[in-house]
């Protein structure tokens, strides 16, 4: 048991969730692009080296060294093909004919198995440096299957000359070295996403209630417009303010005035959908995106919330028992108006609307159309 729960750990901590790989895959693609150009350019100008140990067997090796020009094609793929996990078959079989490339050229080369063993190390690097945007498990998968290919080759006859023990003792302990740095690096990666996914949470969130802030809300608010307009999805906005907010703060302190805030922004949550955003745009003041709903919709959400604060009691720190109502402004994006500030307006007067009657009540705003 203490075997397959340790196995359920690893498998944890080399799981990564999706949307990391989809972020470091975008921010390595172009750099694992530019180096495996440069790579199969190397492969290709190392003919001159081939000259170099051996120059009769080198002219054999002219036509294989050319071969690695076709990796240039496969650097593009990084920019054309957007699924990782197909760049990380193309990249993990790209290696293994590299490899396979290398051992048929040394098999041409006087000693050349004697060369190769180093090269091999080359090999176990490619995952650290051109596969960076890619998971830890297809790195592990790489790094493993870099290191036994050439044994394989061997053993089915392709490398006659070449050199088990020497390649024992030299490759494995770098393939486990690479593997143990792999690690430590994904996690490092991950540590630093989910920090940074964090300050950017911080940043966006109001520290009070939870919700969005009046920062987060309002780029949201004009692409939502703009998708909106472009798609024919109807976009309605709920601006709301709590009643005689100020009055529950001089009576009851600050300290209530915050259980009443998060009272309130905790309703409007549960009334609205998931797709929706709730936002605190002031100090008792709240903002409602509903996306792809109908003034009529709108309206039924606005009273949902104003209906639930009525029937809402919050008790002081003192231990009263604090009724509380919401004014609520309702407003439907205009027809070919993309400016969040045409729908802010019109929300914002059916919110005074709302007050100037008395409070506690729902205002919707006129539709205006341009043509």
């Amino acid at each position: 048991m203490q075997i397959i729960s340790n196995s359920l750990k690893f498998l944890k901590l080399i799981d990564e969730p999706a949307d990391l790989l989809e972020e470091k895959m975008d921010r390595y693609r172009t750099i694992s692009a530019i180096m495996f150009f440069l790579l199969a350019l190397q492969g290709t100008f190392s003919w001159l080296w081939d000259y170099y140990i051996d120059a009769a067997g080198a002219q054999n090796t002219i036509g294989l060294r050319l071969c690695f020009l076709f990796f240039t094609i496969v650097s593009f793929s990084f920019k054309y093909i957007k699924n990782r996990k197909i760049l990380e078959l193309i990249c993990l079989i790209s290696g293994l004919l590299a490899q396979f490339l290398f051992v048929v050229i040394m098999n041409h080369l006087e000693n050349g198995m004697i060369y190769i063993l180093s090269l091999f190390i080359f090999f176990l690097l490619f995952p650290l440096f051109l596969f960076q945007g890619f998971s830890l498990s297809a790195n592990i998968i790489c790094t493993l299957c870099f290191a036994a290919f050439p044994q394989i080759m061997a053993l089915m006859g392709l490398a006659p000359e070449f050199q088990h023990p020497q390649y024992i003792i030299l490759i494995w302990p770098a393939a486990f070295a690479m593997l143990i740095t792999h690690y430590f690096s994904a996690q490092n990666y991950r540590l630093r996403y989910e920090s940074e996914l964090a300050l950017k949470a911080a940043s966006f969130t109001d520290h009070l209630t939870g919700v969005s802030n009046r920062r987060h809300f309002l780029p949201l608010l004009k692409q939502e417009i703009i998708r909106g307009n472009r798609y024919k999805h109807p976009v309605c906005l709920l601006m709301l303010d709590i009643d005689y907010f100020k009055s529950v703060n001089d009576a009851h302190g600050h300290l209530t005035g915050d259980l009443v805030i998060r009272e309130v922004a905790d309703i409007c949550r549960q009334s609205a959908r998931q797709i929706d955003v709730v936002a605190r745009i002031g100090g008792e003041e709240f903002a409602i995106l509903l996306i792809e709903a109908e003034l009529s919709g709108a309206l039924v959400v606005a009273e949902r919330i104003r209906h639930a604060v009525e029937k809402t009691i919050v008790k002081s720190l003192a231990g009263v028992d604090l009724s509380l109502t919401v004014s609520i402004g309702v407003a439907q994006q205009p027809i070919g108006i993309e400016s969040e500030e045409k729908l802010i307006e019109l929300a914002d007067k059916a919110l005074y609307q709302a007050k100037d009657s008395g409070r506690n009540c729902v205002v919707s705003a006129l539709i205006e159309s341009i043509f």
